[in-house]
């Protein structure tokens, strides 16, 4: 943001600055101006848009310069809105690990089992999606390898699809 500042100073942008932003969620008909002109094009403005699922629409029209930002949670269940089953039959917990240079590799390690043996000591066909948040990506070949090495047992197939991981178990 400071670098956007300092090349509207310098170009004299800021004297021509009027800008309206519009921000749009058309699912609950939620909808926000935000003009910018010469007298605050260098203040943070915040907007916080509750519950947001699906599309939101974000215009801007006039002259000069603007730098929009959208910060997202992704998979945040809350207990309070989940559906419990009418018999649980399996146990899952999930770890997200974050690493690399800005904390941006995601390993997700998950364990899962089977609880309801008194039903039957087996499960049976299982299927396992994990979401994964936009933008990123698992190569198939990697997954392939991960079931070839039958470090997870019964692991009988795994497929990346866009925006998921299914696997299956047996």
């Amino acid at each position: 943001m400071q670098a956007l500042i300092e090349y509207a100073i310098q170009s004299r942008l800021r004297d021509v600055m009027d800008v309206t932003v519009t921000i749009e969620y058309p699912a609950t008909g939620f909808s926000k101006r935000i003009q910018i002109d010469d007298n605050n094009f260098s203040d943070l403005q915040m907007l916080e848009i509750p519950e947001a699922h699906g599309a939101i629409i974000v215009k801007a029209q006039g002259s000069g310069l603007a730098l929009v930002q959208l910060s997202v949670q992704y998979n945040v269940d809350r207990k309070h809105l989940m559906t419990p089953p009418p018999i649980p039959a399996f146990n899952l917990e999930v770890k997200p690990y974050f690493s690399g240079r800005n904390r941006s590799h995601i390993t997700i390690k998950s364990c899962q089992s089977w609880t309801l043996q008194s039903e039957s000591k087996v499960s049976g066909m299982a299927v396992l999606e994990v979401g994964i948040p936009t933008g990123y990506i698992i190569e198939q070949h990697e997954l392939h390898g991960y079931v070839r090495s039958h470090i997870v047992r019964n692991l009988r197939e795994a497929r990346f699809e866009e925006g998921k991981v299914t696997f299956y178990f047996e």
